[in-house]
């Protein structure tokens, strides 16, 4: 018997089957589609809907958990204490303030960022579109190529404690002027001229930009 011609016979064929090694990665996402379509099968309509339902109200906790968190957060890095009747309000405004933040355009003028990170999380997170500046150089040319809903700043810079409103004429001056909101760490300091707001704390911080993007959008 000529085995070598056997042995090539038995390979052809093999190559002539079913190609399990192309199938083969692709089957756990297959089992998981069928798991899915079963489930909705089983379900039915109502029960789609109920589980849809649950989901939402899942989701929706989660965000109001996020949202807390960041703002707990957020006055505790700077050393502020924002009682929980006050936290949970503005908690409860940013839920339904939501569609107001999807898309929106926020720069954030700060020599220092990471010390708003919790702050710059909650944008995010409901869906606002920030950009960031360390200095008035940066600012002015994002200023000048885009559009934005609002501008946060902080005050004082270096060993400039008015550095922040250097740029209060320009931002007036952008397309569609921009709310200007100062976000500082005295608590001593005014509100300037022809700025929307300005504060210390995180919660009034963030009623402040839903104040500014009701007036955007209204």
């Amino acid at each position: 018997m000529d085995h070598p011609t056997y042995d090539v016979h038995i390979t052809e064929a093999a190559h002539e089957g079913f190609p399990w090694h192309d199938f083969l990665p692709i089957l756990p996402s297959l089992i998981w589609v069928t798991i899915v379509l079963a489930l909705l099968f089983w379900l039915g309509d109502w029960g789609l809907k109920s589980f849809l339902s649950r989901a939402t109200k899942i989701g929706v906790a989660g965000l109001e958990i996020e949202l807390s968190a960041g703002i707990t957060g957020a006055a505790a890095e700077r050393h502020i204490d924002v009682p929980a009747k006050e936290r949970d309000r503005i908690v409860r405004r940013l839920e339904n303030a939501k569609s107001y933040f999807e898309r929106a355009r926020v720069l954030w003028i700060d020599d220092i960022p990471d010390g708003n990170q919790k702050e710059l999380q909650i944008l995010v997170s409901l869906g606002s579109i920030v950009d960031l500046a360390r200095d008035d150089e940066v600012a002015r040319e994002k200023l000048q190529t885009g559009v934005y809903d609002i501008v946060l700043s902080d005050m004082a810079r270096g060993d400039n404690p008015d550095a922040g409103l250097g740029l209060i004429d320009e931002i007036c001056a952008a397309v569609l002027t921009p709310k200007l909101i100062f976000y500082v760490g005295d608590p001593n300091r005014t509100r300037p001229t022809h700025a929307f707001g300005l504060t210390t704390k995180p919660d009034e911080l963030f009623h402040l930009i839903v104040d500014a993007l009701e007036r955007r959008r209204g």
